[in-house]
């Protein structure tokens, strides 16, 4: 992630963007992530900031 916000420009999140919409869950789910941390540069990149995350996505994107 280090890497990420050091390189963070709208090359990246173009990328980033097309990957979170692509056909891939894993890549749309990781993608989401590296744009929401991005959005959010004072949340650590921790597993317990990543399951929060993933619960919440799944939470949210649920039909219903």
């Amino acid at each position: 992630m280090r890497v990420a916000r050091a390189v963070d420009g709208d090359d990246l999140r173009d990328r980033l963007a097309r990957a979170h919409h692509s056909d891939n869950p894993w890549a749309r789910l990781h993608a989401g992530y590296v744009l929401w941390l991005l959005d959010h540069p004072e949340t650590p990149n921790t597993r317990h900031v990543w399951r929060t995350w993933l619960a919440d996505e799944t939470t949210n994107a649920s039909p219903g």
